[in-house]
């Protein structure tokens, strides 16, 4: 069995995969962890990044019903610390410092010196904009957690005093999520008489002082994922099939979302891959998958004249049938592959 992980900006999927080998998917929206879980089947499904304003975020009851359903649900890092906090009582697994700062309401930091004064509990604490997939969805501005942890650092080196870090917080949470930077924040700070000296410091540290809180704690629950054994998860609470529920999941399997990734996790096997597709097209021209097909090779003790002729019959068939496969449409073939498999899983599952 596999494991799932919604990965975007926080961390490249090249050096997840060092971490847990397993099948990375786009930032997580609505219907896409239902769409998963029926999908690959997994043991456990891992939620980094997700989508909060351009499309409809992670809906909580698909979470729930993935874990009623024995699926190891995790979160971390973003949109993944978010919603395991508001789960975490249901079974939701949360790994690292973000999780635990939404689910008490403060952060704690390096100095262990809890931001009582400034509560921990809106969603843009981890939000940044950022490129799209072809670009390894590469960030484009500063989550303001990185922001509080770098400074909070910065204090404990001697870079900059805490009434900086407190003018430089407030400057980030004043800033769109989708234009915070470290530059910004030095910019506004200078615009506001901060001490020159305390800003220019901060600005030669943080190529190498700045920390990725965000990163970290991703990484975390992947090493974490490792350790899942191949138990259900067991869970105390009866999953309701509401008309609401029936109604957005089946919308959510008429999506097209999952299409991309999952193909591309597909071709990892060429094999599998191959019978996908062949099986595909004869389903699509109206044939039935051949007893004996073009290229399966046949013990020389079974080639009596009967035999033979079917294998040459069939042999025509087939070049006919990849004739007229030809002008099939690719993303028309594609779509059959995926439910092509998505039948044969729902069958051995």
């Amino acid at each position: 069995m596999t494991v799932c992980v919604f990965l975007g900006p926080t961390v490249p999927v090249a050096q997840a995969r060092e971490r847990l080998d397993g099948v990375y998917l786009p930032p997580v929206r609505h219907g896409d962890v239902y769409r998963a879980a029926v999908f690959w089947r997994p043991r456990a499904i891992g939620i980094i990044d997700g989508y909060f304003h351009q499309v409809p975020a992670v809906w909580h009851k698909e979470i729930l019903w993935a874990m009623a359903a024995g699926i190891h649900v995790f979160g971390s890092a973003s949109m993944g610390a978010l919603r395991a906090a508001e789960l975490a009582p249901f079974g939701m697994t949360g790994v690292g410092r973000i999780f635990e700062a939404y689910r008490d309401g403060v952060l704690h930091t390096d100095r262990d010196v809890p931001f009582e004064d400034d509560p921990f509990e809106d969603d843009d604490e981890v939000a940044v904009i950022h490129g799209p997939a072809e670009t390894g969805y590469v960030s484009l501005s500063e989550a303001l957690v990185n922001i509080r942890c770098t400074l909070d650092r910065a204090v404990a080196e001697g870079i900059i005093d805490d009434a900086v870090r407190k003018d430089l917080v407030r400057i980030g949470k004043e800033t769109f999520y989708q234009q915070r930077s470290y530059g910004h924040l030095l910019d506004r700070a200078r615009d506001r008489c901060a001490p020159a000296d305390q800003l220019e410091a901060l600005r030669r540290w943080l190529p190498t002082g700045s920390v990725n809180q965000k990163q970290a704690d991703a990484i975390a629950m992947l090493e974490r994922m490792r350790e899942i054994g191949t138990d259900p998860l067991p869970v105390r609470y009866s999953f309701q099939h509401t008309t609401m529920w029936e109604e957005a999941m089946a919308s959510a399997e008429a999506g097209d979302e999952v299409d991309a990734p999952a193909l591309e996790e597909l071709r990892r096997d060429p094999g599998r891959f191959e019978a996908l597709r062949r099986q595909a097209i004869l389903t699509l021209l109206g044939e039935d998958e051949p007893a004996l097909s073009a290229g399966h090779a046949v013990p020389e003790t079974s080639m009596d004249p009967d035999t033979l002729y079917r294998m040459m019959a069939e042999g025509v068939r087939m070049h006919a049938v990849e004739a007229l496969a030809n002008r099939l449409p690719e993303a028309l073939i594609e779509r059959h592959i995926l439910r092509q498999f998505r039948g044969a899983t729902r069958r051995h599952s």
